[in-house]
Protein backbone atom coordinates (compact mmCIF):
# COMPACT_ATOMS: atom_id res chain seq x y z
CA UNK A 1 0.00 0.00 0.00
CA UNK A 2 1.48 3.24 -0.98
CA UNK A 3 1.68 6.82 1.12
CA UNK A 4 -1.27 8.45 -0.29
CA UNK A 5 -3.56 4.97 0.57
CA UNK A 6 -2.49 5.08 4.26
CA UNK A 7 -2.76 8.51 4.86
CA UNK A 8 -6.07 8.63 3.63
CA UNK A 9 -6.95 4.91 5.86
CA UNK A 10 -5.44 7.46 8.47
CA UNK A 11 -7.34 10.46 8.41
CA UNK A 12 -10.85 8.32 7.67
CA UNK A 13 -9.81 6.58 10.65
CA UNK A 14 -9.45 9.77 12.95
CA UNK A 15 -12.68 11.14 11.34
CA UNK A 16 -14.70 8.02 11.99
CA UNK A 17 -13.46 8.60 15.98
CA UNK A 18 -14.26 12.23 16.10
CA UNK A 19 -17.43 11.62 15.04
CA UNK A 20 -17.99 8.69 17.54
CA UNK A 21 -17.10 11.15 20.29
CA UNK A 22 -19.26 13.68 18.43
CA UNK A 23 -22.29 11.31 18.67
CA UNK A 24 -21.52 10.34 22.45
CA UNK A 25 -20.03 12.96 23.54
CA UNK A 26 -22.02 16.26 22.36
CA UNK A 27 -24.97 15.73 24.42
CA UNK A 28 -22.93 15.67 27.71
CA UNK A 29 -20.80 18.40 26.65
CA UNK A 30 -24.19 20.44 25.78
CA UNK A 31 -25.81 19.97 28.78
CA UNK A 32 -22.64 20.52 31.25
CA UNK A 33 -22.19 23.49 29.78
CA UNK A 34 -26.14 24.64 28.82
CA UNK A 35 -27.45 25.89 32.96
CA UNK A 36 -25.15 28.19 33.91
CA UNK A 37 -21.27 29.86 34.31
CA UNK A 38 -18.94 28.41 36.68
CA UNK A 39 -19.94 30.48 39.60
CA UNK A 40 -23.63 29.38 39.29
CA UNK A 41 -24.86 32.29 38.04
CA UNK A 42 -27.90 32.26 35.26
CA UNK A 43 -26.39 33.31 31.95
CA UNK A 44 -28.11 35.27 28.84
CA UNK A 45 -30.28 33.13 26.45
CA UNK A 46 -27.78 35.38 23.96
CA UNK A 47 -24.95 33.84 25.52
CA UNK A 48 -26.25 29.99 25.86
CA UNK A 49 -26.83 30.50 22.42
CA UNK A 50 -23.40 31.78 21.70
CA UNK A 51 -22.15 28.65 23.74
CA UNK A 52 -24.06 25.94 22.09
CA UNK A 53 -23.21 26.79 18.72
CA UNK A 54 -19.09 27.14 19.49
CA UNK A 55 -19.68 23.74 21.22
CA UNK A 56 -21.42 22.25 18.50
CA UNK A 57 -18.74 23.77 15.91
CA UNK A 58 -15.58 22.50 17.85
CA UNK A 59 -17.47 19.06 18.28
CA UNK A 60 -18.43 18.74 14.49
CA UNK A 61 -15.83 20.69 12.49
CA UNK A 62 -12.23 21.19 14.01
CA UNK A 63 -12.95 17.81 16.27
CA UNK A 64 -12.91 15.90 12.62
CA UNK A 65 -9.90 17.96 11.47
CA UNK A 66 -7.82 17.61 13.91
CA UNK A 67 -8.53 13.78 14.84
CA UNK A 68 -7.94 13.32 10.89
CA UNK A 69 -4.69 15.06 10.85
CA UNK A 70 -3.47 12.84 13.74
CA UNK A 71 -4.92 9.74 12.50
CA UNK A 72 -3.33 10.33 9.02
CA UNK A 73 0.22 11.74 10.98
CA UNK A 74 -0.31 8.11 13.31
CA UNK A 75 -0.86 5.90 10.33
CA UNK A 76 1.73 7.24 8.08
CA UNK A 77 3.90 7.05 11.13
CA UNK A 78 3.34 3.48 12.12
CA UNK A 79 3.00 1.37 7.90
CA UNK A 80 4.30 3.87 6.12
CA UNK A 81 7.85 4.88 5.40
CA UNK A 82 9.21 1.82 5.88
CA UNK A 83 12.36 2.30 3.28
Amino acid sequence: MGDPAILVLGAAAGALVAWLTSVFALPTALHMFGPSKGLGLPVSVEEKQMREHLIRRLYLVVSPLACGVMGAAVALQMFGGAE
